[in-house]
């Protein structure tokens, strides 16, 4: 059965600083849930609160993206796991309740919905960092966590690492490549001989990740469909 417990207290909330808690090891943590505000009379949506947000286990980033950023992918799931909102938009009371799901309650089962929870077991720290944005007059950052108990270690967690491209100066090449046929490029890949008429699937792997995706036949003119999401296992 799941509990509620709130956080412990956040460490230097203030306009432009970082604001840190330090929680509690030893429990399995399903999700945390982030309240946050301004007491003031001004904009309060999430990107006028808070910047990045960053879990950390051991000292180490396990999830780096901004509140806004968060926000997004948890609506990937559905309506139902974007951030909640108390109060009167732009007012002093205004709230936001913004989880991050370390279970995945949108999965089909119970024994899905929890084997991500977090087991904060065999580790040295678990940290949540804000970065509260500069010009608040009295930001607000609290919150609480749903939790249960697992004494095994802490296993497979799920990561989420931000990629920054830049999106002046030089291009970068893209598939298909603007000197390469299509057969070339297939050949490359999936070490088949030039003279096929047609392929269907195709996996690539990178750093023990798979992607599939299938091919359009050498004669055709027309690119590679874009690729599935990534597998966390090799093709059978």
């Amino acid at each position: 059965m799941l509990r509620i417990k709130q956080l412990p207290t956040f460490d230097s909330v203030a306009a432009g600083k970082k604001a840190v808690v330090d929680l509690p090891l030893g429990l399995r943590y399903h999700a945390i849930w982030l309240e946050l505000g301004n007491n003031a009379v001004a904009a309060n949506a999430i990107t006028d609160l808070v910047e990045d947000i960053v879990v950390k286990i051991n000292g180490k980033p396990q999830r780096t993206h901004s509140g806004f950023q968060l926000n997004v992918i948890n609506g990937i799931n559905g309506s139902s796991y974007l951030l909640q909102a108390s109060g009167t938009n732009g007012q002093a009371d205004r709230r936001l309740y913004l989880p991050i799901w370390f279970a995945e309650p949108w999965r089909k089962n119970q024994q899905e919905v929890s084997s991500l929870a977090l087991r904060a077991n065999g580790i040295e720290s678990f940290q949540v960092e804000v970065q509260v944005k500069a010009g608040l007059a009295a930001p607000i950052v609290q919150g609480w966590y749903e939790f249960d108990y697992d004494n095994r270690d802490i296993g497979l967690i799920s990561k989420m690492i931000r990629q920054d491209y830049s999106a002046v100066g030089t291009s970068r090449d893209t598939w298909p490549h603007p000197t390469a046929t299509l057969s070339e490029l297939l050949e490359s890949v999936i070490k088949r001989p030039k003279s096929y008429t047609s392929i269907g699937t195709y996996y690539v792997s990178v750093d023990e990740k798979y992607w599939c995706g299938e091919f359009q036949p050498a004669t055709s003119a027309a690119p590679p469909s874009a690729p599935r999401m990534p597998e966390t296992h090799p093709p059978q």
